[in-house]
């Protein structure tokens, strides 16, 4: 019993955080960008220009350096598994 209510309480506390933040945003009239969202539309791009399929894309910290890690799966040729490929775009 004791576990679901922490697990109830975790919940809403989390939901309530959710919140709090997306009205602070609206709030001050400023948009809050999350770095990820501008790496799914580069990864979007990147697959539609090569042919390939966008399998996941993610902000990521290479070298010091803020990146956007794009996973796309290319097509195989003579009918083997497509070959994926990590690629770490420069932001």
């Amino acid at each position: 019993m004791m576990h679901k209510v922490t697990k109830i309480l975790g919940t809403a506390l989390l939901a309530t955080a959710f919140t709090s933040a997306a009205n602070a945003g609206q709030n001050s009239g400023t948009q809050i960008l999350l770095a990820a969202d501008n790496c799914f539309a580069v990864g979007q791009t990147i697959a539609n220009d090569r042919g390939v399929t966008l399998v996941a894309a993610e902000a990521a910290v290479q070298n010091g350096q803020k990146v956007c890690k794009i996973v796309v799966l290319a097509p195989a040729t003579n009918g083997g598994r497509p070959k994926r490929e990590i690629l770490f775009i420069p932001q």
